[in-house]
């Protein structure tokens, strides 16, 4: 009798914690429902699509239990630049600044700035950072915009934020290519190293024996495409492959000849090379959609 005396005060004292934490827990959680509810509604910067959010969720935060998913988002954003878009774009230090605060405020505000940048992040990466329509009158991309996709609409208990974000980029070869361009530019450009201008007063071709030769193979070693570093001035077969190599992933005619515009891409600066890239990575997210079957 003693002993079962024992046990039923125990889960008497388990039974009344529980109710007590999740007291503190319902409070807590009705507060940060509040708050959320009152940014919503007060502040004009909000925009309709993520009001529809919260609205249609009752105010109750999504991100407050799936730190795991705050990590990914995290981890995407911060990783950004190597789609060629900017990091400052997001709100980044904000969410770090507010992650571990445990201020029912503080929650609310991440809540909100962490459904506002992921929304901003699926339209940059699967649309394009601008409107193309809006720089200029000429660019004809005609996006059918009738059936619009709601991000938010996404973000459910069981997406897998990494697995969503590489679904609705740009699926070409191509843009996969230009991020890889990207990343070894960027590499070059830390690299600080002076580069080497490569003469254009003669067409050089393979077989050919000439002075301009040497620039020409400092030019590519330094691109990281040619891996010989010869002072040889013939032009062989294996200096042949870099240079189609060169022309190819410079959106050249691959025909092996350095004529005027192999001269000009092979002299232009990292800082040039790095914005075309950046340019053309753009315009593949701006192509991103369903072109439809007239094509």
């Amino acid at each position: 009798m003693h002993m079962n005396k024992i046990i039923f005060n125990l889960s008497l004292l388990c039974f009344l914690f529980f109710l007590f934490c999740s007291k503190i827990y319902s409070n807590d959680r009705e507060l940060i429902v509040n708050e959320i509810k009152n940014i919503i509604e007060f502040n004009q910067d909000i925009t309709d699509s993520i009001k529809l959010f919260y609205t249609e969720n009752l105010y109750e935060p999504y991100w407050q239990n799936n730190k795991s998913k705050i990590s990914d988002l995290l981890g995407i954003l911060t990783n950004s630049y190597k789609e060629g878009i900017p990091t400052n774009r997001y709100e980044i230090q904000k969410i770090n600044n507010l992650n571990f605060s445990k201020k029912e405020s503080d929650i609310a505000k991440l809540d909100i700035i962490l459904t506002k940048n992921f929304l901003l992040h699926a339209k940059d990466l699967s649309k394009g950072i601008v409107n193309p329509l809006k720089l200029s009158s000429f660019i004809d991309i005609k996006r059918d915009d009738t059936k619009k996709e709601d991000f938010l609409s996404n973000l459910t208990e069981e997406i897998n934020i990494k697995e969503y974000f590489e679904s609705i980029r740009p699926k070409s070869s191509d843009y996969l290519k230009l991020m890889i361009e990207l990343a070894n530019l960027k590499v070059l450009k830390n690299r600080n190293a002076d580069q080497t201008i490569v003469p254009n007063d003669i067409t050089l071709e393979v077989g050919m024996s000439h002075p301009n030769i040497i620039p020409l193979r400092k030019r590519l070693l330094e691109l990281n495409i040619l891996e010989n570093s010869s002072i040889s001035e013939t032009f062989d077969e294996e200096l042949l492959k870099s240079v189609l190599l060169f022309q190819e992933s410079s959106g050249l005619v691959s025909d092996g000849v350095i004529g005027k515009k192999t001269y000009q891409a092979l002299n232009l600066s990292i800082e040039t090379k790095l914005i075309q890239v950046m340019v053309n990575l753009e315009r593949l997210r701006w192509l991103n959609f369903d072109f439809g079957s007239q094509y």
